[in-house]
């Protein structure tokens, strides 16, 4: 999908600008100069019909001060940092930004940001839960290990504004439990689930996380993560961040169901 202009868009270039200044003073990005800079520079060469100068080798040398001898082939800074860039994106439209009437994104693959108007879902709310993600492995500290993931993961999209999170010490009364997804829903009263398994094998570990839909049974998404055993509240904190940052990115394509306040039990 190419870019899209402000007018191709419906979007006035003034409304693209003052969504630009509001992002740029969001926290995710007023404390890193960086973001702040590769963000503005994107959306300024596409306002101005720049596009096709959005390539890694001239990001290279006007936002990230590289000389003429970058090699985008040999240093992946702007591949890396475009994807943190996506990320903080993701995380503002899910947070601060959720309210806001224009959406700047970048599609994998490309650098130059698209316009749009905000979709409906994020000013619609997914009542969901985190089951106990299951444990793997013979290993009793990876079952220390799940039991935080799911903690931590819980509170995490807690955040988002635009899901209603069951609480940890409701969902956690399915531990260990292999039941009907169907009885979770009403117990719970969520329309969807978040699930997953810690496998370990030597220095290994590999997480994998799941979105349900109750009322189908669909699975709408799944991803899994690779890290080597270490500093366990680092790699807890690394992965929950990309699984909601992942996840965030699904919510909303499916029907919504029972809706709430906030946290239940």
């Amino acid at each position: 999908m190419p870019a899209r202009s402000p007018a191709q868009a419906g979007l006035e270039p003034l409304s693209v600008g003052e969504q630009l200044a509001r992002i740029l003073s969001a926290s995710q990005f007023s404390s890193s100069s960086r973001m702040r800079r590769f963000l503005s520079y994107c959306v300024e060469q596409t306002l101005n019909g720049n596009q096709a100068a959005l390539k890694e080798y001239s990001i290279g040398l006007e936002v990230f001060d590289r000389g003429p001898d970058f090699d985008p082939r040999l240093n992946s800074i702007v591949r890396v940092e475009a994807q943190r860039l996506r990320r903080k994106l993701c995380e503002y439209y899910h947070g601060e930004g959720a309210k806001d009437s224009i959406v700047i994104e970048f599609l994998n693959g490309s650098y130059a940001p698209v316009f749009r108007s905000t979709p409906p879902r994020y000013g619609r709310r997914t009542r969901l839960a985190v089951l106990p993600f299951a444990n793997l492995s013979p290993e009793l500290d990876s079952d220390y290990f799940a039991d935080g993931l799911t903690e931590e993961l819980t509170s995490m999209l807690s955040r988002v504004a635009c899901l209603a999170v069951v609480a940890r010490s409701s969902s956690f009364v399915f531990k260990g439990l292999a039941c009907d997804l169907g009885r979770v829903g009403e117990v719970l009263g969520v329309s969807a689930v978040v699930e997953g398994s810690v496998r370990r094998s030597g220095d290994r570990l590999r997480i994998t996380a799941r979105l349900i839909e109750i009322g189908t049974g669909i699975q709408l998404w799944s991803s899994s993560y690779d890290s080597c055993v270490g500093d366990r509240l680092a790699i807890e904190d690394e992965i929950v961040r990309r699984i909601c940052t992942e996840l965030c990115s699904h919510i909303g394509g499916f029907g919504v169901g029972k809706t709430g306040p906030g946290e239940a039990g």
